[in-house]
């Protein structure tokens, strides 16, 4: 776009306290951006459809004028659409409240198919594994990943997008060039060259905690599907999954044990009618069989393994197991148990997690 577009269209999405459909009446009334920034104190006072905080901040951004946006928006390197440009996500469109305006390093989802991971930022290793393996798996079969490249589950899904070479964005709840948390700064950083980050929020502005339930939104209304990991009785994740109900998104959920806070939440949605993510193949065949055609089928182990490696294997659990409990469970000699547990850990089957703690690794077509 022009430098004088982008100059006014960047003044109007700097306005994010004001809500984008509102923005968009706004300038639907006056005629154009640069006619609202011109409007008198007066007809602004006029505006019914404004909050007494909403005038407030037209008038006030007014004062400032569109350079110092525009400049930070330079200097940040981020790319700006808007609702009333064509490349606009179609996803978003049809959300109720969809930002005027979408701030962008690396590349936008387009049109192709997502879905959204997300879940507990303090998560298990069950957890862990089963987020990396999601988003590895989906990426496989070609769906994009939208988290919010929160630590814990929301990383470890995009990490496993982006070790399968697929395509994975973060929605931010603060400007692109803005870091958050500090802790994902090399996730960050694969994002920017090799997948997107997002943001309704311009360059500079600082996550807030009042951010992250409306950046909660565009996670499920970039996605055609949102899988939940884990999520406590009250969470973050809780909130995309109403977003998504409210959107008409489709909603999955990991189950986990009935103990466990972390399952919490994941358990309620099931209880409410949200599908049971009974493992990697079943979500690919729920999203679609073409999905599932695109898995490389050559990725086998059952079949490979030996009877007593068979045994052992069949006493390792999602949660860790020490060798003494997994040596009484098999009946097998010590010595030997030493020996597949290193057997089964070289041949990805299973992994350390703490010392003296085995725990398997997921299958990825069950």
């Amino acid at each position: 776009m022009g430098e004088e577009k982008l100059l006014w269209k960047n003044w109007m999405a700097s306005l994010y306290e004001i809500p984008g459909p509102k923005r968009e009446r706004i300038i639907q009334a006056a005629g154009s951006i640069r006619n609202v920034y011109n409007m008198k104190k007066q007809h602004i006072d006029r505006m019914d459809m404004l909050t007494g905080r909403e005038k407030e901040i037209l008038l006030s951004a007014r004062s400032a004028g569109p350079q110092g946006s525009y400049e930070r928006l330079m200097e940040s390197g981020a790319a700006l659409v808007t609702v009333l440009d064509e490349d606009y996500p179609q996803a978003l469109r049809e959300i109720t409240n969809r930002p005027f305006g979408l701030y962008y390093t690396g590349q936008l989802p387009g049109e192709r198919r997502c879905a959204a991971v997300v879940g507990a930022r303090v998560c298990s290793e069950y957890g862990r594994r089963y987020a990396y393996l999601i988003g590895k798996h989906l990426a496989e079969a070609g769906i994009g990943i939208i988290s919010g490249m929160a630590r814990g589950v929301d990383a470890q899904a995009q990490e496993g997008a982006l070790d399968q070479g697929g395509y994975t964005c973060a929605v931010l709840g603060g400007g692109t060039d803005i870091c958050y948390p500090p802790g994902s700064r090399n996730l960050y950083e694969r994002l920017r060259n090799h997948g997107g980050i997002v943001s309704e929020y311009p360059p500079g502005t600082k996550a807030a905690s009042w951010h992250f339930p409306a950046r909660n939104r565009l996670i499920s209304g970039l996605a055609q599907t949102v899988i939940v990991v884990e999520a406590r009785q009250k969470s973050g994740s809780l909130i995309t999954a109403d977003f998504a109900l409210e959107q008409g998104k489709d909603i999955y959920a990991v189950p986990g044990r009935l103990c466990d806070p972390l399952s919490e939440g994941c358990n309620r949605l099931i209880s409410q009618g949200a599908g049971i993510v009974a493992g990697i193949g079943w979500l690919l065949r729920e999203l679609g069989a073409d999905a599932l055609e695109k898995i490389n089928k050559s990725k086998k182990r059952e079949n490979l393994l030996a009877k007593n490696e068979n045994l052992l294997y069949s006493c390792v659990d999602l949660e860790p197991r020490s060798l003494d409990e997994l040596t009484e469970l098999s009946g097998l000699p010590r010595e030997e148990v030493t020996e597949i547990l290193l057997r089964l850990q070289l041949r990805g089957l299973l992994v350390e997690v703490s010392k003296n703690g085995y725990v398997r690794m997921l299958s990825e077509g069950k």
